[in-house]
């Protein structure tokens, strides 16, 4: 991941956390996203790299997160042992895609609709179906907020999937 990809994940998660009330701070290099409203949720505590980044800050970012933050740290930055020293387990599950540029739409009968505030059950239904999360308002959180676009694909009525897109 590029430093100018981090740093426009950090803005997009910044959008979310403050419309659901969090705690947004900065220790050196590190932005840190916490909703004390929702403690022992690792979703909800987070400590993402955005620029240059010490070891001592992220100490200091993740005693403010608290122990079940989620660490987010582009590959390469920080020694997996530096990482392990701290209690956290290195994971990669987290899938993040870049366009590459326009091309062919894929073939499809789902009907993709650009969705608002109005549609917030669809994208709740789809978030919380895909990701055991226990977190509804995160999938909403997006809708209608500055620079967000969200899209629910719909088989007939139902709504099968979900995304947003924040630019």
């Amino acid at each position: 991941m590029t430093p100018a990809l981090e740093a426009a994940e950090v803005d997009a998660l910044r959008v979310i956390f403050t419309s659901l009330g969090a705690t947004v701070a900065h220790v050196g290099g590190w932005t840190v996203l916490s909703r004390p409203d929702r403690p022992g949720h690792p979703w909800m505590h987070q400590v993402v790299a955005r620029g240059a980044v010490s070891v001592d800050d992220l100490d200091a970012a993740m005693a403010l997160a608290g122990p079940t933050a989620q660490v987010q740290v582009p590959d390469g930055v920080l020694p997996d042992e530096v990482l392990a020293s701290r209690g956290l387990v290195v994971n990669s599950r987290l899938v993040r895609l870049v366009a590459a540029g326009p091309g062919e739409p894929a073939a499809t009968d789902l009907a993709l609709v650009r969705v608002r505030r109005e549609a917030a059950d669809d994208v709740v239904a789809v978030g919380l179906a895909g990701f055991d999360v226990g977190e509804p308002d995160w999938f909403a959180a997006p809708l209608d907020a500055p620079a967000w676009t969200q899209v629910v694909a719909y088989d007939g009525a139902v709504p099968v999937a979900t995304g947003a897109l924040h630019v």
